[in-house]
Formats: C-alpha cells, structure tokens, sequence
C-alpha cells in the first residue's frame, strides 16, 4: 500500500526531423506568407506540437527573406532550422 516513486527522471525533448522541419516551413509560406503574423497556437496543433515548442524551432530557423517588390520580411526555413538544431547538438 505504498505510494508509487514519482522521482524518476523524464526523459529529454524530442526532436524536430527534417520532414517535421519542412512541413512547418510548408505550412507556415502558405498560412502566412510574407511574413504575416504567424499564430503560434494554431501552428502547433497543425503540427502536433505545443505552441512553445514550434516557437523555439521557428526562432532556430528564421530568415529574413525579400517578396517580389523587394521589401524584406522574416520568415522561416527548414534549412536554417536544420542547421542551427545540427550546431546545437553538437555543443
């Protein structure tokens, strides 16, 4: 009738793969392109993911990027993203 131990340690994040990458960059040029103000809350449950999480990865991976009357605009890209996260890991 003992309670159970509750310390064990969870284990670390997960991490966003490459697809997860491109398609929240897929998601995000066609809900906000030219860098609208992207709604975090409900580009998270498209992605299955918490609102904080794929705000963390969209600072990881954004850009500044140009529209085609050359005014520039943020926005984010799955390369950047996958560098910076590459970086990261490695210390």
């Amino acid at each position: 009738m003992g309670q159970k131990d509750n310390n064990t340690k969870k284990s670390g994040g997960k991490h966003f793969t490459d697809e997860q990458r491109v398609r929240m960059d897929t998601l995000i040029r066609v809900k906000w392109p030219h860098g609208k103000k992207i709604n975090f809350a409900e580009l998270g449950r498209l992605m299955g993911k918490a609102r904080t999480t794929v705000r963390r990865e969209y600072a990881r991976g954004e850009v500044s990027n140009k529209d085609t009357e050359e005014r520039w605009f943020r926005t984010y890209s799955a390369e950047a993203g996958r560098h910076e996260g590459r970086t990261r890991a490695l210390g």
